[in-house]
């Protein structure tokens, strides 16, 4: 069984579950022709035309770290604050109506998803 977990101040009585444990995000080098180019450094392009992008798998899917957008959330500087000390950080833009939040670790290496609990 996921954890289930509240908002930490519990104003909202919204629930979160967790979707994956923690996993490690990834530095791979890709061409144009990639599904994630969109996503890549394009700052550091090699003569060769690959740039790097941090990824990270789950499902079978791969993700990029950059497709999560930093929440804007007003009460908490930016995050959502849930119980435990856990705080959610980025919502997975691609994905509107059931997005997956991202918590990371204290040194970026690793993320672990969230998804919002609908009642």
């Amino acid at each position: 069984m996921r954890k289930v977990l509240m908002e930490k101040d519990g104003l909202r009585h919204v629930q979160y579950r967790q979707a994956s444990r923690w996993i490690r995000i990834d530095t791979i080098w890709i061409t144009e022709r990639h599904q994630l180019w969109d996503y890549a450094d394009k700052y550091c392009i090699e003569e060769d035309g690959k740039a790097p992008v941090a990824v990270f798998r789950h499902d079978n899917r791969l993700y990029a770290v950059a497709q999560f957008m930093i929440l804007n959330y007003p009460m908490c500087d930016g995050c959502i604050q849930l119980e435990e000390g856990i705080q959610l950080v980025a919502y997975d833009a691609t994905s509107p109506y059931n997005p997956y939040l991202a918590e990371l670790d204290g040194a970026g290496e690793h993320i672990r998803l969230w998804t919002q609990e609908r009642k």
